[in-house]
């Protein structure tokens, strides 16, 4: 039971609040948005999205929420290590690189997101990021082509930076 608090509830990254929660939002935000990364490789092979998924308020909403306490997170995590760089963290770029490749996923996430719905020319039930993404295509293009091209590229950015991640 206590290996499962450690590991789940980040009970020693606790002792510290500000840290704790940082890493809290990281690890919670990416263990959530796995289901996010199951139906972008998912509708990349078989052309439709997992069943319950795109389209659903509940899955919109729940990812949406977590790329928002992800980028809170990674937000608070750059400002411990660039600006007040506790004696215990080590400035390291590899660690930066890791901040920014998270940073990169949750990023192309809400743009493929956004390219997605803009593509199908209306909004998705809570899409808080995905939404305002997809106005941005839609201000930003010429027409459908426009949109598929920002699906493409969004799509082929969002997968580059999950190999390169894994």
């Amino acid at each position: 039971a206590d290996v499962v608090f450690e590991v789940f509830g980040h009970r020693r990254l606790l002792r510290d609040p500000v840290s704790g929660l940082m890493h809290l939002g990281i690890f919670w935000g990416f263990t959530v948005l796995f289901l996010s990364v199951a139906n972008f490789f998912w509708e990349g092979l078989t052309g439709s999205a997992l069943p319950f998924t795109d389209g659903h308020v509940w899955y919109h909403l729940t990812m949406n929420v977590f790329y928002l306490a992800v980028t809170l997170a990674l937000a608070l995590a750059f400002f411990r290590r660039l600006v007040t760089r506790p004696k215990r963290l080590e400035l390291t770029g590899e660690a930066l690189f890791i901040l920014a490749m998270i940073g990169g996923v949750i990023a192309t996430d809400v743009m493929l997101d956004g390219a997605k719905i803009a593509r199908h020319g209306a909004a998705a039930p809570g899409a808080l990021l995905g939404n305002p993404m997809a106005s941005f295509w839609t201000a930003m293009s010429t027409g459908p082509a426009c949109l598929d091209l920002a699906y493409a590229g969004s799509w082929w950015l969002h997968a580059a930076i999950l190999l390169g991640f894994l």
